[in-house]
């Protein structure tokens, strides 16, 4: 059993087969549940996680104890994924996980969430504590018709997941506001002096609001909040040894 209270279910399928381990939606619970489906049904599946998402926050700032931030890297036939779990008010690193997870199938601009979502999954399963917030590299959730990868994480482990990205792929800026189709869906965060700003979105279960303030408290000296920073800098140096070795 995993910590999220779900059972866990990494990837296994082979890329010749076209087929996925998905995590599927059944009514409004996200729920795990191992099964072969051909990638023409993908768009299916993700609109019944689409229709799960939960702009509202689901805990209060005060509450949050534990933060944990993912990165990962595709690597010889493999994604190597690395999760990192922090105390929020002390920013100590508690807890650190690698995996490494057969890729499902070849690349597809709109299955991004599909092929990267079930390492993070697979990698949150593997903490010994639920963390409270997740973050993860990538836009949040702008369009509704689009599945982003923090989406995907957020609604399939029913934990509050903020996406930040470098990049913005839609929206426009208006001032440090996100806005698309004139509504507002997130800030974007300048970290560093003279860098471009990180843009901070929603995935599920939290207000850009709230997300914003928690960005802002785990940006300490560098561009990315703390979470992904160490899990990618974690990320590089397990790269570096399965390539010497």
């Amino acid at each position: 059993m995993s910590p999220t209270g779900t059972p866990s279910c990494p990837t296994s399928l082979s890329k010749s087969t076209q087929t996925h381990t998905i995590y599927k939606v059944f009514g409004n619970l996200p729920c795990l549940m191992k099964e072969e489906i051909n990638l023409k049904e993908l768009s299916n599946i993700k609109e019944n996680i689409l229709k799960e998402i939960k702009p509202k926050n689901k805990i209060e700032l005060k509450k949050i104890k534990l933060i944990a931030g993912f990165d990962l890297v595709f690597f010889k036939e493999e994604i190597l994924c690395a999760g990192i779990l922090i105390d929020f008010k002390t920013k100590e690193m508690i807890e650190t996980q690698i995996t490494k997870n057969e890729i499902p199938f070849n690349y597809h601009s709109e299955l991004i969430a599909f092929r990267e979502g079930p390492s993070i999954l697979n990698t949150l399963n593997q903490f010994s504590k639920k963390p409270d917030i997740l973050m993860i590299e990538g836009n949040g959730l702008i369009n509704k018709k689009i599945l982003g990868l923090p989406t995907y994480v957020g609604v399939l482990s029913n934990i509050p997941t903020i996406g930040v990205s470098k990049k913005l792929i839609f929206g426009k800026l208006e001032v440090d506001k996100i806005l698309f189709e004139n509504k507002q869906v997130g800030y974007a965060i300048k970290t560093k002096d003279y860098a471009n700003p990180i843009y901070v979105i929603p995935g599920n279960d939290i207000s850009f609001e709230n997300a914003k303030i928690i960005t802002e408290m785990l940006c300490i000296g560098n561009k990315m909040p703390l979470p992904i920073h160490k899990a990618h800098s974690i990320l590089i140096k397990e790269k570096k040894l399965f390539n010497s070795s």
